[in-house]
Formats: structure tokens, C-alpha cells, sequence
């Protein structure tokens, strides 16, 4: 059965197709929402969900009645040529997760050294949203985001952060494709607080350890994923 949220992400991938092979730039617009609804053959409120996706991640400026418009910004393009690959090819997730198995621990190694308070109680709230979430995989999948990206700022370097912000967006479809065969909740909670707490007091190599672990656990749970649920 395709779900709501598999017609979204297609949609997404289907714009971001159309900007990048008809060369949009800053400024252009797409067609109207009812135009895109019937070449795609979805509904418009699947369209909608779409384009308010590519609206949160930097590529689109929406505004009530007028067309969807692109928007400039590096982050945007990054997002934009990053997330077309990924929604629309299996490989290309695992990859994406494969590269935040090398960046991350050393973000949290740099974070262990450099976290500010601010950076702290930023990673606190999350774990602690994280929680409260639990029974709620929406609520529970923007916690983890919302630490991973916490986590990139506390290492203290801005080109870092600005690298690997877009791929928020797509951690977000990597945690669906997995939903299915993911590890317990309360499981990923754990290596938080084992990431957090090793970050908390400064200890560099307990940070990167704790940080590669999560990372290689969410690995095979995006494998298992793809093996029971992605089509050949």
C-alpha cells in the first residue's frame, strides 16, 4: 500500500526534478498547485504537503495566491541536489547515513570540547522531548533531529553546522523508511543520553564512541528497512 507520506516524498522528488532539469532560478515560479496535482496525478492536498516540505527546507517561498516561487540560498541548492538523489533511490539514503557515520562522531568529539551552556540545555531539551514522545513517532523523530542538530552546533564550527543542516529534511525520511523495523524507542533514547552524557563532561573519546554506536545501530536499522520494505 502507498501511504500519504510515500505520495509526499514522491512529489518532493518530482519538483525538485522539475527545478533542476528546467534550470530554475531565483525568482522563478512552478505551476499552480492544481497544475501540479494533475500531472502528477495525486491530490491536491498531497501537493500541498509537498510543497510545504520543500518550503521548510529553504527551496520554495510560498505565499497565498501566488505560485510557488525558488528561493536562493546555498543551503537551498544543497538540499535541493542532496534531496532529489536521496528520495528517489535507496542507495543514496544509506549513503547519506553512511556519511553521517564518518561526520558526526567527530562533531561530537569537537562538541565534548566546545559545547557552551546554551549548547547544553539545547541538547537537554531534546533528549527530554525525546522522551516525553516515546509512544509518538512524529513527536519523537523531530526530537532526534532536533539533538542531532544541537549536537552539530556545539562543535563549534559554522561551516560544519552549515553543511550538514540540510540534511535534517532527509534524516526525517531515513527515520520513516526505518519506522517499520527500527529498534525500540526507549533504545535510541539511550544512546542519546549516552552521547549527551559523555558530551556533558568533556570526555572526547566516550562522545565519538557513543556517537559512532547510534550511528552504525541506525545503519542496520535503514538496511532492514530497505531489505523488507523498498521495491527491487
Amino acid at each position: 500500500m502507498i501511504t500519504r507520506s510515500k505520495l509526499r516524498d514522491a512529489v518532493v522528488s518530482a519538483l525538485l526534478e522539475r527545478i533542476d532539469s528546467d534550470g530554475l532560478m531565483p525568482g522563478d515560479t512552478l505551476p499552480p498547485e492544481r497544475e501540479i496535482a494533475a500531472e502528477l496525478g495525486v491530490s491536491r492536498t498531497v501537493v500541498r504537503e509537498g510543497l510545504a516540505a520543500l518550503e521548510i527546507q529553504g527551496v520554495l517561498e510560498l505565499v497565498a495566491g501566488r505560485r510557488p516561487t525558488v528561493v536562493h540560498d546555498f543551503e537551498r541548492a544543497f538540499a535541493s541536489t542532496l534531496g532529489h538523489a536521496v528520495a528517489s533511490d535507496a542507495g543514496r539514503l544509506r549513503e547519506l547515513t553512511e556519511m553521517r557515520t564518518i561526520v558526526e562522531p567527530a562533531a561530537a568529539d569537537l562538541a565534548a570540547q566546545r559545547a557552551t551552556p546554551t549548547d547544553i540545555d539545547a541538547m537537554r531539551r531534546s533528549i527530554d522531548a525525546m522522551r516525553s514522545n516515546l509512544d509518538r513517532p512524529e513527536g519523537f523523530v523531530d526530537a532526534d533531529i532536533a539533538f542531532h542538530e544541537a549536537l552539530l552546533s556545539a562543535a563549534g564550527n559554522g561551516l560544519l553546522a552549515d553543511m550538514m543542516r540540510p540534511s535534517a529534511a532527509l534524516l526525517a525520511l531515513s527515520r520513516r523508511r526505518s519506522s517499520g523495523v527500527r529498534r525500540p524507542p526507549a533504545d535510541a533514547l539511550s544512546e542519546h543520553e549516552m552521547i549527551f552524557d559523555a558530551i556533558g563532561r568533556g570526555d572526547r573519546r566516550a562522545a565519538r564512541a557513543a556517537c559512532a554506536q547510534h550511528l552504525d545501530a541506525t545503519l542496520l536499522d535503514l538496511e532492514a528497512s530497505n531489505h523488507e520494505t523498498w521495491p527491487s
